[in-house]
Protein backbone atom coordinates (compact mmCIF):
# COMPACT_ATOMS: atom_id res chain seq x y z
CA UNK A 1 0.00 0.00 0.00
CA UNK A 2 1.03 3.37 -0.85
CA UNK A 3 0.53 6.38 1.41
CA UNK A 4 0.46 10.00 0.06
CA UNK A 5 3.21 12.26 1.09
CA UNK A 6 3.25 15.54 1.29
CA UNK A 7 3.32 17.56 -1.87
CA UNK A 8 5.72 20.53 -0.60
CA UNK A 9 4.64 24.26 -0.55
CA UNK A 10 2.62 24.28 -4.54
CA UNK A 11 -0.12 26.73 -4.70
CA UNK A 12 -3.35 25.13 -5.29
CA UNK A 13 -3.27 26.53 -9.39
CA UNK A 14 0.20 25.12 -9.78
CA UNK A 15 -0.57 21.50 -8.75
CA UNK A 16 -3.32 21.73 -11.32
CA UNK A 17 -2.03 23.35 -14.24
CA UNK A 18 0.21 19.59 -13.91
CA UNK A 19 -2.66 17.63 -13.21
CA UNK A 20 -3.33 15.23 -10.32
CA UNK A 21 -0.87 13.01 -9.16
CA UNK A 22 -1.64 8.84 -9.25
CA UNK A 23 -3.39 8.98 -12.22
CA UNK A 24 -3.09 6.42 -14.20
CA UNK A 25 -3.13 6.95 -18.05
CA UNK A 26 -3.07 2.70 -18.40
CA UNK A 27 -6.23 2.51 -16.84
CA UNK A 28 -7.90 5.05 -18.85
CA UNK A 29 -6.30 3.10 -21.58
CA UNK A 30 -7.70 0.60 -20.42
CA UNK A 31 -11.14 1.24 -19.47
CA UNK A 32 -11.60 2.94 -22.93
CA UNK A 33 -10.59 0.10 -24.74
CA UNK A 34 -12.84 -2.19 -23.04
CA UNK A 35 -15.96 0.34 -24.41
CA UNK A 36 -14.69 -0.02 -27.71
CA UNK A 37 -13.79 3.66 -28.00
CA UNK A 38 -11.62 5.61 -29.77
CA UNK A 39 -9.28 8.48 -28.03
CA UNK A 40 -11.45 10.69 -30.38
CA UNK A 41 -14.42 9.10 -29.24
CA UNK A 42 -13.80 9.53 -25.64
CA UNK A 43 -12.73 12.81 -26.46
CA UNK A 44 -15.75 14.25 -27.80
CA UNK A 45 -17.48 12.43 -24.74
CA UNK A 46 -15.73 14.41 -22.36
CA UNK A 47 -15.18 17.47 -23.94
CA UNK A 48 -11.74 17.15 -24.46
CA UNK A 49 -9.37 16.20 -28.17
CA UNK A 50 -8.00 12.90 -29.22
CA UNK A 51 -4.32 14.01 -28.42
CA UNK A 52 -5.49 15.41 -24.54
CA UNK A 53 -6.71 11.67 -24.30
CA UNK A 54 -3.39 10.10 -26.05
CA UNK A 55 -0.90 12.20 -23.36
CA UNK A 56 -2.99 11.42 -20.69
CA UNK A 57 -3.12 7.58 -21.34
CA UNK A 58 0.70 7.79 -22.43
CA UNK A 59 1.65 9.88 -19.22
CA UNK A 60 2.90 12.98 -21.05
CA UNK A 61 0.18 14.66 -19.22
CA UNK A 62 -2.67 14.64 -16.69
CA UNK A 63 -5.86 15.67 -16.78
CA UNK A 64 -6.87 17.96 -13.75
CA UNK A 65 -9.76 17.64 -11.73
CA UNK A 66 -12.35 18.91 -13.81
CA UNK A 67 -11.09 16.94 -16.73
CA UNK A 68 -10.76 13.79 -14.74
CA UNK A 69 -14.65 14.09 -13.44
CA UNK A 70 -15.24 14.56 -17.10
CA UNK A 71 -13.30 11.54 -18.70
CA UNK A 72 -14.39 9.02 -15.64
CA UNK A 73 -17.99 10.18 -16.32
CA UNK A 74 -17.56 9.26 -20.07
CA UNK A 75 -16.30 5.90 -18.98
CA UNK A 76 -19.23 5.20 -16.32
CA UNK A 77 -16.57 5.20 -13.92
CA UNK A 78 -15.49 7.21 -10.45
CA UNK A 79 -12.59 9.70 -10.77
CA UNK A 80 -10.96 7.24 -7.98
CA UNK A 81 -11.13 4.45 -10.53
CA UNK A 82 -8.50 6.56 -12.85
CA UNK A 83 -6.24 6.98 -9.59
CA UNK A 84 -5.40 3.67 -8.50
CA UNK A 85 -1.53 4.86 -7.56
CA UNK A 86 -3.26 7.03 -4.94
CA UNK A 87 -4.21 4.97 -2.40
CA UNK A 88 -4.13 7.09 0.87
CA UNK A 89 -3.70 6.09 3.95
CA UNK A 90 -5.36 8.86 6.55
CA UNK A 91 -6.33 10.74 3.57
CA UNK A 92 -6.45 14.65 4.35
CA UNK A 93 -8.99 17.06 3.00
CA UNK A 94 -7.41 17.71 0.18
CA UNK A 95 -6.80 14.29 -0.96
CA UNK A 96 -10.49 13.21 -0.36
CA UNK A 97 -11.30 16.19 -2.71
CA UNK A 98 -8.78 15.10 -5.61
CA UNK A 99 -10.21 11.94 -5.27
CA UNK A 100 -13.22 13.09 -5.41
CA UNK A 101 -12.22 14.66 -8.93
CA UNK A 102 -13.14 17.96 -7.86
CA UNK A 103 -11.28 21.49 -8.00
CA UNK A 104 -10.97 23.32 -4.92
CA UNK A 105 -13.71 25.91 -6.46
CA UNK A 106 -16.08 22.88 -7.67
CA UNK A 107 -16.28 21.44 -4.12
CA UNK A 108 -16.52 25.13 -2.33
CA UNK A 109 -19.25 25.31 -5.12
CA UNK A 110 -21.10 22.33 -4.05
CA UNK A 111 -21.06 22.70 -0.65
CA UNK A 112 -22.07 25.79 -0.67
CA UNK A 113 -19.11 26.68 1.32
CA UNK A 114 -16.58 29.54 0.14
CA UNK A 115 -13.23 29.17 -1.17
CA UNK A 116 -11.71 30.75 1.48
CA UNK A 117 -13.36 28.86 4.23
CA UNK A 118 -12.70 25.23 2.38
CA UNK A 119 -9.18 26.38 1.47
CA UNK A 120 -8.97 27.12 5.07
CA UNK A 121 -10.19 23.45 6.32
CA UNK A 122 -7.72 21.63 4.20
CA UNK A 123 -5.10 23.29 5.17
CA UNK A 124 -5.81 22.31 8.60
CA UNK A 125 -6.49 26.30 10.38
CA UNK A 126 -10.12 25.89 10.63
CA UNK A 127 -12.14 23.96 13.16
CA UNK A 128 -14.52 21.51 11.09
CA UNK A 129 -18.32 22.59 12.23
CA UNK A 130 -21.02 20.20 11.71
CA UNK A 131 -23.05 22.08 9.10
CA UNK A 132 -19.30 22.34 7.31
CA UNK A 133 -18.69 18.76 7.56
CA UNK A 134 -21.96 17.48 6.74
CA UNK A 135 -21.84 19.79 3.27
CA UNK A 136 -18.47 18.65 2.73
CA UNK A 137 -20.16 14.55 3.20
CA UNK A 138 -22.85 15.70 0.66
CA UNK A 139 -20.42 17.31 -1.62
CA UNK A 140 -18.08 14.12 -1.96
CA UNK A 141 -20.06 11.03 -1.24
CA UNK A 142 -18.94 10.38 2.07
CA UNK A 143 -20.15 10.29 5.49
CA UNK A 144 -19.80 13.36 7.84
CA UNK A 145 -17.78 10.62 9.99
CA UNK A 146 -15.14 10.16 6.71
CA UNK A 147 -15.04 14.03 6.31
CA UNK A 148 -14.33 14.24 10.44
CA UNK A 149 -11.76 11.95 9.82
CA UNK A 150 -9.85 13.57 7.04
CA UNK A 151 -10.11 16.86 8.82
CA UNK A 152 -8.24 14.67 11.50
CA UNK A 153 -5.46 14.13 9.49
CA UNK A 154 -5.27 17.25 7.72
CA UNK A 155 -4.68 18.96 11.02
CA UNK A 156 -2.18 16.11 12.50
CA UNK A 157 -0.12 16.80 8.91
CA UNK A 158 -0.17 20.47 9.67
CA UNK A 159 0.81 19.60 13.49
CA UNK A 160 3.91 17.88 12.72
CA UNK A 161 4.89 19.93 9.38
CA UNK A 162 5.42 22.73 12.18
CA UNK A 163 7.36 20.33 14.51
CA UNK A 164 9.76 19.60 11.88
CA UNK A 165 10.39 23.34 10.92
Amino acid sequence: MTTVHSRGEQSEAERMAHGLGGFSGAALRKARKQLGLTADELGVRASVTENTVLRWETGSSRPTAANLRKVASALNLTPGDLLPSRVVVNPTLRDIREIAGLSLETAARESRLSRSTLARLERGIQALSDAAGDALASAYGLTFEEVEAAHTATREGRVRRARTK
